[in-house]
């Protein structure tokens, strides 16, 4: 209880995290994180597919639908849908694949999301987690727990990269790369 996601006449989709102090709004552009107000840290992330497919042959995503169910999310785009949910564990998310994305050349099938956010990223446990610091260096979120299978529940290899257009830029996404 007090996990169910709150949709207004407009159409937008909020829900509050009371274990882990923080709020999500969830829009056709994307996923916006901020702490409640009072904490100790001044932040917020957006998060959103961007693209899927494999090297050479990755596909943008564009024009979501999005549906509610208690305490579920799900952005139900044309090959994908992508799925949150909002419990005591914090915010789950995962992207479920009814087909492949194009033809398997070389390379890992990669789900590519832009992300965007006033905090320092750590790419640690061996690619399968991301920690997010503030300025005082106080983790703030933990993007993590990266798990893979296919249709028949095999699990698969999975890591995750960060995404940075310079040497020393900020991050500008997060590549998850799944060898299927």
């Amino acid at each position: 209880a007090g996990y169910e996601i709150v949709s207004d006449k407009k159409g937008a989709h909020s829900a509050g995290n009371k274990a882990h102090r923080f709020q999500t709004s969830f829009t056709t552009d994307g996923v916006l994180i901020t702490p409640f107000t009072g904490t100790t840290s001044d932040w917020d992330l957006t998060m959103a597919l961007d693209e899927v497919g494999y090297e050479g042959d990755l596909k943008k995503v564009t024009g979501p639908k999005i549906v509610t169910y208690k305490n579920r999310v799900e952005y139900q785009w044309d090959s994908v849908t992508e799925w949150y949910v909002n419990d005591d564990r914090g915010l789950e998310q995962g992207f479920t694949l009814a087909v492949p994305p194009g033809k398997k050349r070389n390379g890992e099938l990669t789900v590519k999301l832009s992300v965007s956010a006033p905090l320092a990223a750590a790419l640690n446990k061996g690619g399968r987690d991301v920690t997010f610091r503030d300025k005082a260096g106080r983790t703030v979120f933990r993007y993590g727990g990266l798990k893979a299978w296919d249709a028949n529940g095999r699990v698969l290899l999975a890591r995750m990269a960060l995404n940075r257009p310079g040497k020393d830029s900020a991050l500008s996404g997060i590549s998850i790369l799944v060898d299927d």
